[in-house]
């Protein structure tokens, strides 16, 4: 673990190599910037919860940042990243269960894209993206920006995902399918003060399953969307 108060105004380099062969909990605190340098991805053993806290001190002065070409992946951990601001590629936790991806920041979030599902007959892990006062976009892949299901022919669950800003809220595909015979999880995408957008989904917003999830969509201005999906089928 490395903690705010450690190494006052000092900057600190971190072996990637070193970092990603941690198998315990991992917490790294700043009170001012963490970045991932440019053409960097991140791949980490199984193994406990991955804590990344920029802006520890709350002075509003401390982003979360990598080169959003690149990706962290952490099969089955938990991650929980936060600073003033987040920019971040594509996030991982996708196995048998999945887990959970929690970004929250005061101003905006930019991410790529974010896959918690299950590649078996597992659960899908939780995502919730929370922006206090700033926006949230999540439209630099296609067909699984926001993903807590199981794809293709899966049996597995699906997970519950909250996306929540004050501002707008952009994305494309948001899922958490059950492909077969599991239960689809929850989606919720709340815009306090602005609006919803996801009409660059390619299939749209959909958790359905043998057992379908809620979806709830409110936006204090306009809602835009194309397919929203939540039945339920039967494979028998």
């Amino acid at each position: 673990d490395i903690f705010e108060n450690q190494f006052d105004g000092l900057n600190i380099t971190i072996n990637n190599g070193f970092l990603e062969s941690q198998t315990g909990d991992i917490i790294l605190q700043a009170t001012d910037n963490i970045t991932i340098i440019n053409g960097l991805s991140l791949t980490f053993d199984p193994g406990g919860s991955i804590t990344f806290t920029a802006d520890a001190d709350g002075d509003g002065v401390g982003d979360f940042s990598m080169d959003q070409t690149q990706s962290i992946t952490t099969p089955g951990r938990e991650i929980n990243i936060s600073g003033e601001r987040i920019t971040a590629g594509t996030i991982i936790t996708n196995t048998f269960n999945g887990g959970a991806i929690n970004l929250t920041a005061n101003s905006d979030i930019n991410v790529r894209r974010l896959d918690s599902g299950t590649n078996g007959a597992g659960t899908g892990g939780a995502v919730t993206v929370t922006s206090v006062n700033g926006a949230i976009n999540v439209i630099g892949a296609a067909n699984s920006a926001v993903e807590s299901g199981s794809a293709g022919e899966g049996l597995g669950n699906g997970g519950n995902i909250t996306l929540r800003a004050r501002g707008n809220i952009t994305t494309s595909d948001v899922t958490a399918r059950s492909n077969s015979d599991g239960t689809a999880g929850n989606i919720t995408i709340i815009s306090e003060q602005g609006s919803i957008d996801t009409t660059a989904a390619t299939f749209g917003v959909h958790a359905f399953g043998a057992t379908g999830g809620t979806i709830n969509l409110d936006a204090f201005n306009n809602i835009n969307v194309g397919s929203v999906r939540s039945d339920a089928f039967d494979n028998g």
